[in-house]
């Protein structure tokens, strides 16, 4: 849960020897051969020297063993490339502060150094034989508390989301969303996959702060994002974006909203590009 951020882990090397934390999980595995990448960003208040080790339990055998100078100032990135000497699940990870002091631990990454944005290349090969018409994003309920705002940060800076409602789905971050997959992330799987996106948002709290987040979406230039980005969606194409939306459990105070919103969309989307809304018996005809 930690990031580059208000929150964060910080060692306390006090007693002179060499503390600091560790992860040990099944799923924590490594493949022979395989190239892996990793980042971790540190903040110390004076030179702090930090070792980064990846073993095998019980054998203590190291896949990974190496160190670094952490210097004063504000947060740094320390990265890195290794190649797994052999394979191993049930790894053990572990950050350790080797000199007297403390330095603060913010966001860390590892994974195959082929990874698609932060995404596994295998799960996205696997994910292509499905060949999907479109994908949804972020979701249904969670497009509730979601702040796509915070997604457009980068990725290491992004605050965590929740616990929510899906909190027993994320056992090992105690409910809490990592916030990895942002608007560029979405965009960049939706391409690999030839996959139409659809951008979900709720329009119960009002229709303005959804509309900040689809004009850009469709402008040449400005608005919220930046020029990089606008040409990111907007730079090939083939894959051109079909802007629509779902409204979830809407209730017959936002119906004027609603229709606002279906102007809206009329407005960017592309011909043939409608929104989309749950059957809900309130009125089934509520675009009449």
């Amino acid at each position: 849960m930690t990031y580059a951020g208000k929150h964060c882990v910080r060692l306390d090397n006090t007693g002179g020897t060499a503390c600091g934390i560790f992860q040990q999980q099944e799923w924590l595995a490594f493949r022979k051969g395989t190239r892996y990448a990793f980042r971790i960003w540190t903040k110390a208040e004076t030179n702090q020297t930090l070792r980064l080790q990846v073993l095998d339990r019980p054998g203590f055998t190291f896949v990974l063993n190496t160190e670094t100078l952490a210097k004063p100032g504000d947060w740094q990135l320390w990265s890195g490339e290794f190649v797994s000497p052999f394979s191993v699940r049930g790894a053990r990870l572990q950050i350790q502060l080797v000199t007297p002091g403390s330095v603060r631990i913010g966001a860390l990454s590892l994974m195959p150094a082929d990874n698609l944005h932060g995404m596994r290349r295998d799960v996205v090969d696997l994910f292509k034989q499905l060949k999907p018409g479109c994908l949804r994003w972020p979701g249904g309920c969670f497009a509730e508390y979601y702040n796509w705002k915070d997604g457009l940060l980068p990725v290491d800076q992004r605050p965590p989301i929740g616990p929510g409602q899906w909190a027993g789905q994320f056992p090992d971050t105690d409910g809490y969303e990592n916030h990895e997959i942002g608007t560029d992330e979405f965009i960049a799987i939706c391409r690999e996959l030839k996959a139409a996106p659809q951008i979900t948002t709720r329009f119960n709290v009002g229709l303005p702060a959804g509309q900040e987040w689809l004009d850009p979406l469709v402008a040449e230039a400005g608005g919220i994002l930046s020029q990089v980005q606008v040409g990111f969606y907007f730079g090939d194409a083939t894959h051109e974006v079909a802007l629509s939306d779902v409204v979830n459990t809407p209730t017959a105070v936002i119906l004027p909203q609603l229709k606002s919103l279906r102007q809206l969309l009329d407005r960017v989307a592309p011909a043939g590009k409608r929104l989309g809304i749950g059957y809900y018996e309130w009125n089934v005809n509520w675009d009449s």
